[in-house]
C-alpha cells in the first residue's frame, strides 16, 4: 500500500483523504478482508509516512461510513456486511397480511445461473464495457411453499469468478453474504427504484399468478467500496402475497 497508489484526487484534496483512499484500496484489493483487523495506527502512519493525526482522521471517516469498526480494547476491523445487514434491514419481503411466520417459512429457490453477455442497460448500470461477461442468477422466493417473488440478479463475471449454482444454493440465496465471504466484496450502498408493471408470460408461472396481472417491480443497483457497482437486481413481487419493506438505519 502506498499513498501514491490510488486513483488521482483533485488538486488541493486534504492529505487525510489520500490516506483514506489508500486504505480503501488495500481493503478493496483484499489485503484486509471483512472481519480482519487492520494494522495499528502507529504502523499504518509509519507505512504511509504521515502523522498519527492524519491517519486517525482517515480512519475516523471510514468508521463513520461503517467501512471500519472500532472494538474497544481489540483494535479496528474491516466491517462485516452483517453489521449493515442489507438482506434484512434494507430489503425484506413480508407477508401481505399480518400473520405469524414460522422459522424457515421463507425459502429461496435457485432456478438458474449462467454466464452471458451484458445488455446495454446492464453494462451501463455495472460500469462495464459493452458485451462484457456477466452471471445471470434467477431466484424464486417462496413463503410457506407458495411463490411470492421472483428475482433476476446480474453481476460482473470478472468480479465473481467460478460462481455457480451450488454456491448460491449453499448460501440460501443470501448473495450479499456470499459476495463477502467468498469474494471479499462488501455491499455498502443500494438504490431501489420501485414501480409497477404487468407480469409477462415468462415470469407469471414463477409467481403463480396470471399473465398481465399487476405486480410490484423493483430495480436495485448495489455498490461496494469507492462507489464500485457490483450488482444489478430486478425483482417482481406479487402484492397479493407479499410487501416490499425498506427500513433505513441512519
Amino acid at each position: 500500500m502506498s499513498i501514491d497508489s490510488h486513483q488521482e484526487l483533485p488538486a488541493g484534496t486534504p492529505l487525510y483523504k489520500h490516506v483514506k483512499f489508500a486504505l480503501l484500496e488495500s481493503i478493496q484489493g483484499g489485503e484486509w478482508r471483512p472481519g480482519d483487523a487492520i494494522p495499528s495506527e502507529k504502523r499504518l502512519a509509519e507505512r504511509l509516512k504521515v502523522s498519527i493525526g492524519t491517519l486517525r482522521k482517515a480512519v475516523d471517516e471510514l468508521t463513520e461510513e461503517r467501512i471500519l469498526v472500532r472494538q474497544q480494547g481489540r483494535g479496528t476491523f474491516v466491517a462485516l456486511s452483517g453489521s449493515r445487514d442489507f438482506s434484512n434491514a434494507f430489503r425484506r419481503l413480508m407477508p401481505a397480511k399480518p400473520i405469524a411466520i414460522p422459522s424457515g417459512a421463507h425459502a429461496v429457490s435457485v432456478k438458474a445461473l449462467h454466464k452471458t453477455r451484458a445488455r446495454q442497460d446492464e453494462a451501463a448500470d455495472l460500469n462495464l464495457a459493452p458485451d462484457a461477461e456477466v452471471y445471470r442468477i434467477r431466484l424464486q422466493h417462496l413463503l410457506q411453499d407458495q411463490p411470492m417473488a421472483f428475482e433476476q440478479v446480474i453481476v460482473p463475471a470478472h468480479r465473481f469468478p467460478d460462481l455457480d449454482e451450488d454456491l448460491v444454493h449453499r448460501y440460501g440465496g443470501n448473495l450479499y453474504q456470499l459476495y463477502q465471504d467468498t469474494y471479499a466484496t462488501t455491499v455498502l450502498k443500494v438504490q431501489d427504484m420501485v414501480g409497477s408493471e404487468s407480469v409477462d408470460e415468462g415470469i407469471a408461472p414463477l409467481l403463480g399468478c396470471d399473465h398481465n396481472q399487476p405486480i410490484v417491480y423493483v430495480k436495485r443497483v448495489a455498490w461496494s467500496y469507492q462507489d464500485d457497482p457490483v450488482e444489478c437486481r430486478h425483482s417482481w413481487i406479487d402484492p397479493r402475497k407479499a410487501r416490499f419493506v425498506v427500513t433505513t438505519t441512519d
